[in-house]
């Protein structure tokens, strides 16, 4: 993924504080992440990648815009391995 400044939306700050994810997360799971997929729906990108949530290490999603310059992160949230195979057999994400 190209070096890009990463700039997090207010909707997700709320999510990471509601949540209790640590805010440096999304950043390194969008760098670090080898799952990328297209959301046919919102025309978000979507990351996926472990990391860690509620003191265990869970499959996670980063939900994102990326333009020229930045990368906007607009969400995240843990989701199962069934939850990816279900968005691609329905074409929700590519």
């Amino acid at each position: 993924m190209p070096d890009k400044r990463i700039r997090y939306s207010a909707h997700l700050l709320w999510r990471l504080a509601l949540r209790g994810i640590e805010p440096a997360l999304p950043a390194r799971l969008i760098r670090e992440a080898s799952e990328r997929y297209l959301d046919a729906v919102t025309g978000y990108r979507i990351a996926v990648a472990a990391g860690e949530y509620r003191r265990a290490t869970h499959l996670m999603a980063v939900v994102y815009q990326e333009t020229k310059t930045e990368i906007i992160v607009v969400t995240t949230h843990p989701l199962s391995q069934a939850d990816v195979e279900r968005k691609l057999w329905s074409g929700r994400w590519k």
